[in-house]
């Protein structure tokens, strides 16, 4: 029992090791994060069917402003972009993500998405990952386990015609292999027991019927 024990906490502990570095590395390596990356085609999409752009940020629940072209210093390539129908994306430390999409000639809407919005984001998709993937290991830890256990039920659940229960074939290496080499043990004790019985019960029927 101990080396399961010890076969069980050391497989989580190197499971939650390696899933929060892995993680981590996949949420949390960039400062620059990609929150708004799967509305940039939508937004770009409407904008050059000329849907309302404030409409469907409002059902998404997106923050948004008007804001005059004028009102910010563009450099040559974002305004190329902005009046070309395409989405501009900005990405401050502090302020967070905020995309940029020109509706008319001098004016454009401004979506943001605040830091910490996307902090919470990415903390809860960061969880929902971690925990789906502990559950997987743990489930891939677990199914040899299982499968020894019942295997092992399935043995000692039957009795052979002597009364005796069938040898088990566990792995040596299986968690579970000093169980079941006990109860191989103790098939063997039983078989040389009812042996006993028979040689006792067939002398003492010798004996009865010698005269």
């Amino acid at each position: 029992m101990a080396r399961l024990f010890v076969s069980l906490y050391v497989f989580i502990t190197l499971a939650l090791i390696c899933l929060s570095a892995g993680l981590d590395r996949i949420f949390f390596s960039q400062n620059d994060t990609q929150t708004s990356a799967i509305y940039i085609p939508l937004l770009q999409t409407a904008n050059q069917h000329n849907i309302d752009i404030e409409d469907i940020a409002e059902q998404l629940g997106l923050e948004i402003k008007q804001r005059q072209l004028k009102d910010l210093a563009w450099s040559s390539q974002d305004l190329t972009q902005l009046e070309q129908g395409q989405v501009l994306r900005l990405v401050d430390a502090q302020l967070g993500e905020q995309l940029y999409l020109q509706t008319t000639e001098q004016t454009l809407v401004e979506i943001s998405f605040p830091a910490q919005q996307q902090n919470s984001m990415q903390f809860f998709l960061y969880s929902i990952f971690f925990f789906l993937s502990l559950g997987v290991v743990i489930a891939l830890w677990i199914w040899p386990l299982w499968r020894d256990l019942s295997s092992l039920q399935k043995t000692v659940s039957t009795l052979l015609p002597d009364g005796s229960i069938a040898e088990n074939q566990i792995s040596k290496h299986s968690l579970i292999a000093p169980i079941a080499q006990a109860i191989n043990n103790m098939r063997s004790q039983i078989s040389d027991l009812m042996q006993n019985q028979r040689e006792l019960s067939g002398a003492v029927a010798h004996e009865f019927r010698t005269p």
